[in-house]
């Protein structure tokens, strides 16, 4: 058997997103030795479903999947590592997607300070204090 004949189904979850929002979905995935992900797939849509082929058998690995909208990616999906055991397995797997970046907030803190915001569904919200230019 060749590599290309194993095949790993992804089932993609989303749902805390509103699928129209969703203009990219990145897909990754690495064995269970290396530390850099390799992308798979940028799609430029939500899709429910990815076919992964080529894995080599009696390796461990592990998928990530990243949405993204027009303001920016989510954050990233990990799967546990799996292990590719035969071309005649298909391997299916569910992955819950964080949703991406859905809108971006100034508010101010001091004169001096902002706080940025980006807006990431109902589950993230990540605040940095952004210093306001001096007037020159």
């Amino acid at each position: 058997m060749f590599a290309q004949d194993t095949k790993v189904v992804l089932n993609l979850i989303a749902d805390n997103t509103d699928i129209k929002d969703v203009t990219l979905t990145i897909i990754e995935y690495r064995e269970i030795s290396e530390s850099r992900w390799t992308l798979h797939a940028k799609i430029p849509a939500f899709t429910p479903t990815i076919v992964i082929k080529g894995l080599r058998e009696g390796k461990q690995y592990q998928f990530r999947v990243i949405l993204a909208s027009k303001y920016g990616e989510g954050r990233p999906a990990d799967s546990k590592f799996y292990e590719i055991m035969s071309p005649l397995w298909e391997l299916s797997i569910s992955i819950w997607c964080y949703p991406p970046i859905l809108a971006y907030a100034w508010t101010p803190t001091s004169k001096a300070n902002m706080n940025y915001s980006n807006i990431n569904g109902i589950l993230n919200k990540k605040t940095t204090k952004v210093p306001l230019r001096p007037k020159e």
